[in-house]
């Protein structure tokens, strides 16, 4: 079940419509840290692994990352990235492709990928603020209008027993 759901293929597919970091929060997606919840650490880093290896293959490169490189940087990465969903690592690696962090020259190699994962983490949190500004927003402008309800009501009582 997990290498169908999971894999590359299936995944950008899946969520490559999904392009930008607001869509990609708008729904409650499977994050890394849920994989591990349903299967383990493990399985997360593969996950991230597959996307590395595609990344590697994509880049031509003189000198390309080893399986012991890609490893380390899944590790590392899930570290710090453990909250992302899954059209957010769709994204992030589709930027990368598209060369929104940079052009590649001669390798490319973990300080490369987490240069790029921070801007792409920066971006994210603007998007974050975004969306709770405008639920903020919201909340406040459903507040207002049910004060106005209730005053609105309260007017008309008071008109009607002429206070």
């Amino acid at each position: 079940m997990f290498l169908t759901e999971f894999n590359y293929t299936a995944t950008s597919k899946r969520y490559r419509s999904i392009n930008t970091n607001i869509k990609c929060l708008e729904k409650d997606y499977v994050t890394l840290a849920d994989l591990t919840k349903t299967y383990n650490r493990e399985a997360s880093e593969f996950f991230i692994e597959a996307w590395l290896y595609n990344l590697n293959d994509y880049f031509n490169t003189d000198k390309k990352l080893t399986p012991e490189q890609i490893s380390e940087i899944a590790e590392m990465f899930y570290d710090k990235a453990y909250y992302l969903n899954l059209p957010e690592m769709v994204l992030f690696f589709k930027k990368i492709k598209m060369g929104e962090y940079g052009k590649i020259f001669g390798s490319f190699c973990g300080v490369d990928l987490f240069n790029s994962l921070n801007i792409f983490l920066d971006s994210r949190g603007v998007a974050v603020e975004k969306i709770r500004n405008k639920k903020e927003l919201s909340t406040a402008m459903r507040i207002e209008e049910r004060g106005l309800r209730g005053l609105a009501i309260f007017l008309r009582a008071e008109k009607e027993n002429k206070w």
